[in-house]
Protein backbone atom coordinates (compact mmCIF):
# COMPACT_ATOMS: atom_id res chain seq x y z
CA UNK A 1 0.00 0.00 0.00
CA UNK A 2 1.25 3.47 -0.89
CA UNK A 3 0.23 6.16 1.63
CA UNK A 4 0.47 9.93 1.22
CA UNK A 5 0.87 11.97 4.40
CA UNK A 6 -0.22 15.62 4.54
CA UNK A 7 1.07 17.68 7.47
CA UNK A 8 -0.70 20.51 9.26
CA UNK A 9 -0.32 24.28 9.03
CA UNK A 10 3.15 25.56 9.90
CA UNK A 11 4.66 22.08 9.76
CA UNK A 12 6.46 19.93 7.21
CA UNK A 13 6.77 16.27 6.25
CA UNK A 14 9.04 14.50 8.71
CA UNK A 15 9.75 10.84 8.00
CA UNK A 16 10.80 10.43 11.65
CA UNK A 17 7.50 11.66 13.14
CA UNK A 18 5.54 9.23 15.26
CA UNK A 19 2.56 9.30 12.87
CA UNK A 20 4.69 8.60 9.79
CA UNK A 21 6.55 5.78 11.54
CA UNK A 22 3.25 4.21 12.59
CA UNK A 23 1.88 4.44 9.06
CA UNK A 24 5.11 2.91 7.73
CA UNK A 25 4.14 -0.34 9.43
CA UNK A 26 1.27 -0.79 6.99
CA UNK A 27 2.71 0.71 3.81
CA UNK A 28 5.19 2.91 2.00
CA UNK A 29 4.69 6.51 3.21
CA UNK A 30 5.51 9.57 1.14
CA UNK A 31 4.88 13.16 2.12
CA UNK A 32 4.30 16.50 0.54
CA UNK A 33 5.44 19.80 2.01
CA UNK A 34 2.52 22.19 1.68
CA UNK A 35 2.46 25.98 1.99
CA UNK A 36 -1.04 26.61 3.28
CA UNK A 37 -0.60 30.35 2.76
CA UNK A 38 -1.53 29.66 -0.87
CA UNK A 39 -5.19 29.12 0.01
CA UNK A 40 -7.42 26.70 -1.85
CA UNK A 41 -4.88 26.32 -4.68
CA UNK A 42 -3.19 23.70 -2.47
CA UNK A 43 -6.07 21.35 -3.34
CA UNK A 44 -5.11 21.20 -7.02
CA UNK A 45 -1.39 21.09 -6.14
CA UNK A 46 -1.87 18.13 -3.80
CA UNK A 47 -4.30 16.38 -6.18
CA UNK A 48 -1.69 16.36 -8.94
CA UNK A 49 0.89 15.03 -6.48
CA UNK A 50 -1.44 12.23 -5.29
CA UNK A 51 -2.03 11.09 -8.87
CA UNK A 52 1.68 11.28 -9.76
CA UNK A 53 2.58 9.29 -6.64
CA UNK A 54 -0.07 6.64 -7.43
CA UNK A 55 -1.32 6.65 -3.85
CA UNK A 56 -3.79 4.19 -2.38
CA UNK A 57 -4.61 6.24 0.74
CA UNK A 58 -4.22 9.82 1.96
CA UNK A 59 -3.68 10.58 5.65
CA UNK A 60 -3.69 14.12 6.95
CA UNK A 61 -3.43 15.85 10.30
CA UNK A 62 -5.16 19.15 11.13
CA UNK A 63 -4.91 21.31 7.96
CA UNK A 64 -3.51 18.22 6.23
CA UNK A 65 -6.74 16.43 7.16
CA UNK A 66 -8.72 19.34 5.69
CA UNK A 67 -6.64 19.00 2.53
CA UNK A 68 -7.04 15.21 2.50
CA UNK A 69 -10.83 15.62 2.57
CA UNK A 70 -10.76 17.76 -0.58
CA UNK A 71 -8.08 15.81 -2.43
CA UNK A 72 -9.59 12.42 -1.61
CA UNK A 73 -12.96 13.56 -2.97
CA UNK A 74 -11.38 15.13 -6.06
CA UNK A 75 -9.33 12.10 -7.10
CA UNK A 76 -11.47 9.30 -5.63
CA UNK A 77 -8.96 7.99 -3.10
CA UNK A 78 -9.85 7.16 0.53
CA UNK A 79 -8.63 9.60 3.14
CA UNK A 80 -8.07 9.40 6.87
CA UNK A 81 -8.42 12.66 8.75
CA UNK A 82 -6.70 13.12 12.12
CA UNK A 83 -7.88 16.11 14.15
CA UNK A 84 -9.21 17.85 11.02
CA UNK A 85 -9.45 21.60 10.63
CA UNK A 86 -13.18 21.78 9.92
CA UNK A 87 -13.31 25.50 9.16
CA UNK A 88 -9.86 26.96 8.40
CA UNK A 89 -11.35 30.47 8.25
CA UNK A 90 -11.81 30.15 12.01
CA UNK A 91 -9.02 27.82 13.11
CA UNK A 92 -6.26 29.75 11.29
CA UNK A 93 -7.45 33.14 12.51
CA UNK A 94 -4.82 33.04 15.28
CA UNK A 95 -2.12 33.24 12.58
CA UNK A 96 -3.56 36.41 11.03
CA UNK A 97 -1.33 39.48 11.08
CA UNK A 98 1.26 38.08 13.49
CA UNK A 99 4.54 40.06 13.32
CA UNK A 100 7.40 38.37 11.44
CA UNK A 101 9.47 36.08 13.62
CA UNK A 102 6.88 35.68 16.39
CA UNK A 103 5.48 32.40 15.11
CA UNK A 104 7.36 29.19 15.67
CA UNK A 105 6.18 25.62 15.41
CA UNK A 106 8.69 23.27 16.97
CA UNK A 107 11.67 25.16 15.61
CA UNK A 108 10.08 25.61 12.19
CA UNK A 109 9.50 29.34 11.55
CA UNK A 110 6.06 30.28 10.26
CA UNK A 111 4.72 33.34 8.57
CA UNK A 112 1.47 35.07 9.30
CA UNK A 113 -1.46 34.19 7.04
CA UNK A 114 -2.88 36.79 4.68
CA UNK A 115 -6.45 37.91 5.44
CA UNK A 116 -7.55 37.37 1.81
CA UNK A 117 -6.21 33.81 1.87
CA UNK A 118 -7.87 33.18 5.23
CA UNK A 119 -11.28 34.40 4.10
CA UNK A 120 -11.13 32.32 0.91
CA UNK A 121 -10.69 28.92 2.57
CA UNK A 122 -13.41 26.35 1.96
CA UNK A 123 -14.79 24.35 4.87
CA UNK A 124 -13.80 20.70 5.12
CA UNK A 125 -15.24 18.51 2.34
CA UNK A 126 -17.96 16.29 3.79
CA UNK A 127 -18.65 14.18 0.69
CA UNK A 128 -16.81 11.13 2.02
CA UNK A 129 -18.26 11.22 5.54
CA UNK A 130 -20.66 8.43 6.34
Amino acid sequence: MRIGYLHGYGSYFDENSIKVKALSKIGDVVGLDVNYNNGNSVIEYASVWVIEQQLDLIVGCSMGAWLASHVGAAVGIPSVMLNPALCPKESLRKYLDVPEGELDWGGYPMTSIDSNVLSSYLDINKEGFG
